[in-house]
């Protein structure tokens, strides 16, 4: 548990910085002061007006039985953090009982070990600018944190992450299941953005595996689960390693440009992104490569169902634009336009003959030479997957 929460915590210390909003300028005054009517995030002295940072925050990021993970923001405008706790609930006495854990933090969060299960902390969290005449901020508000009252759930598992179609990804997450549990909330939260607020996808869900939709390209996500045992939530489970739905490798760029087909309609070659690439060279007019779409046809559409992360893209060697367009209407994979590289793509890797399905992993190692005659299944595409 210690492991997983302590990437979390890595991954989160090194998501990149948010910028502060911008102040405005101070209203025109004497210059030895600012007007009464300066903007409040500002503060000036001595006639010099310099931007205020903004308050800080605490959140939780993972509590367990014996340690906790706590982010804040902003995460810009400090050269340095100090974080205090105390034991006891945040409404006790705010100025008594504190003792500081570091005040030499360069990061915007931290990780707690040694605590007692069961228990309240209270935490907060101050900044220092960078600036030799730099001062300390101000506390933030004080931040309680309940550990479990025994070890939390394994970490959602991130299966594949997979694009839709429409520049957007899918995710498949999984969980092990929770004895007698009548439900489960899943929550998500992207590691890169200003906010520190999860949201929940469901909190009525009965499996342990679904589908998150609509996820944005270029975002690190994490996720955690709990379960709902009778009318009780448990803890929230530890939090998933961060997983990023990435861009299309760049050789699959380079080799197909930028644009495919699908059923008659360009798509980006970004849904090719995190998938294993099977490139098939085929024309309609050779008996083999017919019968090699039929078997093509039959069992790409389970492993579609499926959401698995593999995807074809039909290289044509048609004689002409009229025999591609017929040919590729039989097909429920992507196409290179029949204007594309089709002749160099066929130079590079030395077709000289027909069909071929040559098969890359999703950082564009090449897999096998020719799976022509190899039946798809979800063991072999996994097995594909396994490769870096």
């Amino acid at each position: 548990a210690a492991a997983a929460a302590a990437a979390a915590a890595a991954a989160a210390a090194a998501r990149a910085a948010t910028a502060v909003a911008a102040a405005a300028a101070a209203a025109a005054g004497p210059a030895s002061g600012c007007s009464e009517q300066r903007q409040t995030s500002m503060e000036c002295e001595g006639g010099v007006c310099r931007r205020a940072p903004r308050e800080l925050r605490m959140a939780t990021l993972e509590a367990g039985p014996d340690a906790a993970t706590l982010e804040w923001t902003p995460r810009t405008g400090f050269a340095r953090f100090e974080v205090q706790i105390r034991e006891g609930p945040a409404e006790a006495d705010p100025e008594t009982g504190w003792r500081t854990l570091s005040d030499k933090l360069s990061a915007p969060v931290m990780r707690k070990k040694n605590l007692e299960p069961a228990t309240a902390y209270t935490f907060r969290v101050r900044g220092l600018p960078a600036g030799p005449a730099a001062e300390w901020s101000s506390f933030s508000a004080p931040f309680q944190v309940v550990t479990a009252p025994g070890p939390i759930s394994p970490s959602p598992k991130l299966e594949s992450f997979f694009a839709q179609g429409d520049g957007n990804f899918a995710a498949q997450i999984s969980w092990p299941a929770t004895p007698d549990a009548v439900a489960y909330e899943l929550q998500t939260r992207r590691m890169n953005a200003a906010s520190l607020e999860w949201t929940t996808i469901s909190d009525q869900l009965k499996g342990t595996v679904v589908r998150k939709k609509n996820i944005p390209p270029a975002t690190d996500h994490i996720f955690r689960v709990r379960a709902r045992v009778g009318d009780s939530w448990a803890p929230w489970s530890q939090v998933s390693a961060p997983s990023s739905t990435g861009t299309v490798n760049s050789s699959f760029k380079m080799l197909l440009g930028s644009k495919l087909l699908r059923g008659g309609k360009e798509v980006s070659v970004d849904e090719l992104a995190g998938k294993v690439v099977a490139i098939y060279f085929s024309a309609h007019w050779c008996p083999p490569c017919r019968q090699q779409t039929a078997n093509l046809k039959a069992t790409y559409p389970p492993i579609q169902a499926k959401g698995l992360p593999f995807e074809i893209v039909f290289i044509s060697a048609n004689r002409d634009q009229a025999g591609f367009n017929e040919y590729f209407s039989e097909m429920p994979w992507l196409a290179l336009p029949y204007s594309g590289n089709r002749e160099g793509i066929m130079s590079m890797y030395q077709v000289s003959g027909i069909p071929k399905l040559m098969v890359f992993s999703p950082s564009g190692q090449l897999i096998t030479d020719n799976a022509v005659g190899v039946p798809l299944s979800e063991q072999l595409i996994q097995s594909w997957m396994a490769h870096k």
